[in-house]
């Protein structure tokens, strides 16, 4: 059975930030125009296994052909729903087995299906049926930068019966403002009818959804000078507005900037960011630990801060507006507490529905998850425990953070991790690493990762790991998940520090060359009682092969070290360095990571040659190779698939020397490379 866990404290990670609806509201007559030559919007069923395509259904990422500024935040493409309304933040999702309830209006706070896809601008929400899948159709007009963007709902069915209404949103480049444009059809509607007309804030991404939700402009009626409201949901609507009715929502002037975004934090300094308003030329903010507007700031052109010398553990407030404004937006941060080691954490003296105080989060879905990460007792933690962290992915798929607390390592000394984890049963994705911050680029060292997560009962995972630096640092959880109804959960976190490994390693990068090798550089400073090195490599990030091996100098000076994996996997290669002491005791290293460039056909090699010739790509099943000259005759050819990643080419006939071009294609992609025959 599904388990739905909300937060209910307003500070539950390292930030807040509450989203507003910056837009002044007007209304005039004019005239309905039909959309002439549109394209028809491609419709997916929301609900297959239940209703229509023409009842429920929606159609996503229709391009809008230009940046169009909404509320402070870009956005190139919108996404159509049936019901009358449009989302410009992530795509409505389709389900087989849970009904998105789509047509259920409700400007105030979107829930289920509806809640993965703010901000809505919604001309008439409520439940509409097509007459056909091409009553949806869309089109960009004009020259830059006064281009339009007009979507069209075409006679659509309100409630029930035949054609009731048309309606039109209209986009508009650099004014960036929406009009609603509509025209009343031959039927009444149904029983039943009750509409919502209006917009809503952008979801800000990293608060309550409750919260961030209420923000709304909602008319009251359908008249041709209606009421507004931006706290009362006017959801009952049942009077279409007169042909040509245009609703009209302008940008306020010198709104202030919006997509706040603390990019990473740590105990004593923090990053934050923002979207670049079009037309803003400077803006004013000021940072503070009170909660209080501040009547003046520091000016910057700027749209990304670093603040340095914070107090560990301590929440404070990042206000920011535009110069020529009077409205604040503000981002809520706690920066890391430090810890001393050893850390651990079993979630048992927490409150419900909420985090380890000295822990935080971060949410990367890019919109609201059903469940950010939190600690519950509804589900059995680890051993006799009776709590857990938790997190979920009903609505979207999953992206987010958990951070430990920060504490103080020692380079070279060797650290153990511990965590238990387990799943409810989908299949879930998790890496952890550290950083020197809280923030995916901050997340330097891998420590483990897997996409393949399954097991149902705790599972113990025990990573050991060697900073080359000294300093502060935290380990990240990243967790990752398709939509599901099942939750993730992580319980007993212990970090510890366990010796002095026998080899001062000073760095360890690994480097792909040519897009075929991978080049593994290490460096040490100092080896005592140390034998070699290990090289191994894993597919997963967990279960490590050798590969090869490297002897230790035993010199007290700095040394370097390399090592050339010559067939590296065809799509994500980790490796570590495993430090062996003379009484075989061994210190693995963190883990870097190489991911093959996505080409599709990589090299020929070798290149010149004299004869025949191997195509190195990604997949060497249901490609077609063609050789030319470079006057363009074709050459015959024979082909030998070697492995899953390499063909052999051998012409038929003797070539002459020169170059010539392979051609490599699938149903997807062509590649052209250039072979040099000798």
């Amino acid at each position: 059975m599904k388990k739905l866990l909300v937060f209910m404290s307003a500070l539950l990670s390292c930030y807040l930030s509450v989203a507003q609806v910056h837009y002044s509201f007007s209304s005039s007559s004019g005239t309905y125009s039909s959309l002439s030559g549109g394209t028809t919007a491609p419709l997916v069923a929301a609900y297959p296994s239940v209703k229509t395509l023409l009842d429920e259904s929606f159609a996503n990422n229709i391009p809008i052909g230009f940046v169009f500024q909404y509320n402070g935040i870009n956005y190139s493409s919108i996404h159509l729903n049936a019901n009358g309304f449009a989302s410009l933040g992530s795509p409505f999702l389709s389900s087989s087995t849970i009904n998105p309830s789509y047509e259920l209006n409700d400007l105030r706070a979107g829930s289920g299906y509806k809640g993965a896809s703010r901000p809505f601008l919604a001309p008439f929400w409520d439940n509409l049926l097509l007459n056909s899948a091409s009553d949806i159709t869309y089109k960009t007009e004009n020259a830059a930068p006064n281009r339009v963007f007009t979507a069209q709902w075409n006679n659509c069915i309100w409630q029930s019966g035949s054609g009731a209404i048309s309606f039109q949103i209209k986009l508009y480049e650099t004014t960036n403002v929406i009009d609603f444009v509509y025209k009343p059809e031959a039927d009444a509607g149904g029983a039943n009818k009750s509409a919502s007309i209006g917009i809503t804030s952008e979801k800000s991404r990293k608060t309550l959804f409750e919260l961030d939700s209420m923000s709304f402009v909602s008319l009251k009626s359908t008249t041709a000078l209606p009421l507004t409201s931006i706290l009362t949901e006017t959801d009952d609507i049942s009077t279409k507005p007169a042909s040509g009715q245009i609703y009209k929502f302008t940008p306020i002037a010198c709104m202030p900037p919006s997509g706040l975004t603390l990019t990473s934090c740590g105990t004593s300094e923090a990053n934050i960011a923002w979207t670049a308003l079009q037309g803003a030329t400077s803006y004013q903010y000021a940072l503070s630990n009170v909660d209080v507007e501040p009547f003046t700031g520091t000016s910057s052109a700027l749209t990304a801060l670093n603040f340095k010398n914070l107090s560990p553990g301590t929440i404070y407030y990042f206000y920011i507006k535009s110069t020529c404004g009077t409205i604040w937006n503000k981002l809520t941060f706690k920066t890391s507490s430090i810890v001393t080691l050893p850390y651990i954490e079993d979630f048992e003296s927490t409150l419900e529905t909420q985090l380890p105080e000295k822990m935080s989060s971060q949410e990367f879905s890019n919109d609201f998850a059903d469940i950010f990460w939190q600690t519950t007792n509804l589900l059995p933690g680890a051993g006799s425990s009776s709590k857990a962290a938790v997190n979920g992915s009903a609505f979207t798929p999953a992206k987010t953070w958990l951070y430990t607390a920060a504490f103080n390592l020692v380079a070279n000394n060797q650290y153990n991790l511990t965590f238990k984890c387990s799943t409810t049963g989908s299949t879930n994705a998790l890496e952890v690493k550290y950083g020197t911050m809280t923030g995916e680029d901050m997340m330097t060292n891998v420590l483990f990762a897997n996409d393949a997560i399954v097991n149902t009962s705790y599972e113990t995972k025990s990573l050991n790991f060697t900073p080359t630096t000294s300093g502060e640092y935290v380990i990240g959880f990243k967790y990752k998940s398709a939509v599901s109804n099942d939750l993730f959960l992580i319980d007993d976190i212990e970090v510890k520090a366990t010796g002095v490994l026998p080899v001062g390693l000073t760095f360890f990068t690994a480097k792909l060359v040519n897009n075929k090798e991978v080049k593994l550089d290490w460096q040490t400073k100092s080896e005592t009682n140390a034998s070699h090195f290990n090289i191994e490599r894993s597919v997963d990030g967990e279960k490590f092969e050798k590969i090869g091996e490297v002897k230790c100098t035993g010199g007290n000076v700095e040394t370097n070290y390399q090592f050339y994996d010559r067939n590296p996997l065809s799509d994500v290669s980790y490796y570590r360095l495993n430090q062996v002491d003379k009484n075989y005791k061994t210190y693995p290293s963190h883990i870097e990571t190489i991911k093959m460039k996505s080409y599709f056909a990589m090299d020929l090699y070798p290149n010149p040659s004299a004869k025949d010739v191997f195509l190195r790509l990604e997949k060497a099943d249901g490609v077609n190779i063609k050789v030319f000259s470079m006057t363009g005759q074709e050459i015959a050819i024979n082909k030998q698939i070697i492995n899953k990643n390499e063909i052999k080419i051998s012409p038929t006939q003797t070539l002459s020397s020169g170059i010539y071009m392979v051609n490599v294609s699938s149903k997807t992609e062509t590649r052209v490379l250039k072979w040099v025959v000798l």
